[in-house]
Formats: structure tokens, sequence, C-alpha cells
């Protein structure tokens, strides 16, 4: 390879733009094109930089952060892990609980059963 290592990695504004842009979209599949348009990259060369960038493929980045958003959603909600799943693109509960062991290490019902805190009743 050689060259200019900086042309390897998304400048700190196209790293934004692009995370933004997952962020508004964490219910959708993007395919990497459409990615790569918006900060003016082909599709293989923005694979190559946003996993330079980050250290994680665009789909696998964007999964992590979906999975992160699920994660505060049961907490700060009352939703079930089944809305959560719908509400952020995943194809069933199932799908969703794989997805979310695999990568946090724990089930979305452990996370409910280990953080939700009854409600208070005067007593502390």
């Amino acid at each position: 390879h050689g060259g200019d290592s900086r042309n390897d990695l998304l400048s700190r504004n196209q790293r934004r733009i692009v995370i933004d842009y997952m962020d508004s979209r964490l219910g959708q599949r993007i395919p990497t094109a459409e990615l790569a348009k918006l900060v003016g990259l082909s599709p293989s060369h923005f694979m190559r930089t946003f996993k330079n960038t980050t250290g994680a493929a665009a789909g696998r980045f964007h999964l992590v952060r979906r999975l992160h958003q699920a994660e505060e959603i049961l907490l700060r909600t009352e939703a079930s892990i089944a809305d959560v799943a719908n509400q952020l693109g995943f194809f069933d509960q199932n799908h969703f609980t794989r997805h979310f062991r695999k990568y946090l290490k724990y089930s979305p019902s452990a996370l409910l059963a280990l953080c939700k805190k009854p409600p208070r009743n005067g007593h502390f």
C-alpha cells in the first residue's frame, strides 16, 4: 500500500456526518453505497477508511449503536423487548436477543432483571 495514511482515515467531519446519519436511521438498514456517497467516496474506499477510522466495519458499527440504543430504551422506558426489537428494525425478538447477547454479553431480559428497580413505595 504505502502513500499518505491520512487518505485511509475519514476526516473528523466525514466521521460525524456518517455517524449522525446512522444514528438518525437506527431502525433501518443502510447500504454502504449510501454512506459512501454522503462523504464523497467510492463504496470500497469508504469501507476501508471507515474500518480504519473506527475499528469496525460500517454494518457492525451501526448494529452495535442500535444495540446500545436498545439498551437505553429498555432502561429508560416501559417498552417491551419485542417492541424495542421492532422499533430498531430487527427481524424479531429472537434475532434481537441473539445480537444483544453476542455484542453486549448479556440478554435484554437479564439487563431488565438486574437494572430495573421496583417502584418506590415510600421506603428506601
